[in-house]
């Protein structure tokens, strides 16, 4: 005889829930087996929390790593959390909780310094500044002057080999100079090298250079007045007029030739620059606010070279 289909359902039901685990231990079963995980806690500070176990919820008993995968360095957010499956594993190597060993990309949050010592936050530093050679003054520092006037420019540098070139620089827009040339009243201070030359240049609004025929060598103890004649027919360097009507900058050119046999820190005093046949003012170094105008420039620059203002001599 044929079970009417209602009670042969009602039959298969009781078999299941008679048969089935309640939905609590089955739910417990997967996490166990590391299908339903979401991953581990990440870690406090910083490394990478361990990758979860291997995807094992469709078949019912995956076993997931003890031990998690590399975390991502210096992840500022803390440990990653594990993909699927599993409880995490312990961090990766460098997910300590007080931060991995620092990564290419830094730990902001701590990591092992790189050198200096332990630090408990941060990358350490390159163990604090230089404190000179053998505590002793800083060359760039220019002497006391017993010769400047009413206050001076002074302009360092620290030339170290053959070739050097340092411009120091006073831009002044675009300014019909064919009439004009420039002055500067300058000292040599200090210098323990030889073949180092000093002279005055110029450049166009669109930085094309003339220097003129002149230059001095670096003779310590000596003044000079220095000049550059922008008036007749320039030629630049390329032979080519060169366009006194349109003069953009001018300054100092300091530079050591093939005769230099050694080098070392320079020290030039600059009493005043002046214009003539020209609306330009002189430039008269009286104050620290009176040498701005000055830039030490970059291009070709001899590392360390710097300006400083000297105080009137008592």
């Amino acid at each position: 005889m044929r079970t009417p289909l209602l009670f042969r359902s009602l039959i298969g039901a009781a078999l299941l829930l008679h048969c089935s685990p309640d939905f609590d231990a089955l739910q417990a079963g997967l996490n166990a087996a590391g299908g339903n995980a979401t991953g581990g806690t990440p870690s406090a500070e910083g490394g990478g929390g361990g990758r979860g176990g291997e995807s094992g919820g469709e078949e019912m008993g995956g076993t997931a790593p003890t031990t998690g995968g590399q975390g991502s360095a210096g992840d500022p957010s803390g440990g990653r959390a594990g993909d699927s499956g599993g409880d995490a594993g312990s961090a990766g190597s460098g997910g300590t909780p007080e931060g991995g060993s620092a990564g290419a990309a830094g730990n902001p949050q701590g990591g092992t310094p790189s050198s200096g010592g332990t630090s408990p936050v941060g990358s350490a530093g390159e163990g604090g500044m230089d404190g000179g050679a053998g505590g002793g003054v800083d060359p760039a520092i220019p002497p006391p002057s017993t010769t400047c006037k009413d206050g001076c420019l002074d302009l360092y540098v620290p030339f170290t080999t053959t070739g050097q070139t340092q411009f120091f620089t006073i831009q002044i827009g675009d300014v019909d100079l064919s009439k004009s040339s420039i002055t500067a009243l300058v000292r040599f201070k200090s210098y323990p090298g030889t073949g180092a030359f000093i002279k005055l240049y110029a450049s166009t609004y669109d930085f094309d250079y003339y220097g003129g025929v002149g230059l001095d060598p670096v003779v310590v103890g000596q003044e000079k007045m220095l000049a550059l004649d922008l008036t007749g027919m320039p030629k630049n360097q390329q032979g080519l007029a060169w366009k006194n009507n349109r003069v953009g900058s001018f300054g100092v050119q300091i530079f050591t030739d093939g005769s230099s046999t050694k080098g070392g820190p320079l020290h030039i005093e600059v009493e005043e620059i002046s214009i003539s046949e020209s609306t330009l003012a002189p430039w008269k170094f009286t104050s620290e606010a009176g040498i701005s105008e000055v830039t030490v420039n970059n291009y070709m620059p001899v590392p360390g070279s710097a300006k400083h203002w000297v105080a009137p001599a008592p």
